[in-house]
């Protein structure tokens, strides 16, 4: 998600450049909260995630907006409500 953000929002808000190794998440995550367990961390961290919206688009003739113009603009709220803070 990060690295969606970063060329609109890069330079002026501290994003991640990378993501935590998944071993590492397996080691701090339980530490840092209970509901990230090692099983959650390893069926879920680095997976492909897929979706199909096809089903929706065609019987209910919707279309929907891509997912980086959506995130840009959650986060362009965040910014708006001083929620997320500059560098």
């Amino acid at each position: 998600m990060a690295l969606t953000l970063q060329p609109k929002f890069g330079s002026k808000f501290p994003l991640p450049k990378k993501a935590l190794p998944k071993w590492l998440l397996m080691i701090v995550g339980p530490m840092a909260n209970k509901l990230f367990t090692r099983p959650i961390i390893r069926n879920n961290v680095n997976m492909v995630w897929k979706a199909d919206n096809s089903k929706i688009t065609k019987e209910l003739n919707m279309n929907f907006r891509p997912l980086k113009t959506t995130m840009e603009d959650a986060f362009q709220v965040l910014v708006n409500e001083k929620i997320v803070a500059s560098k």
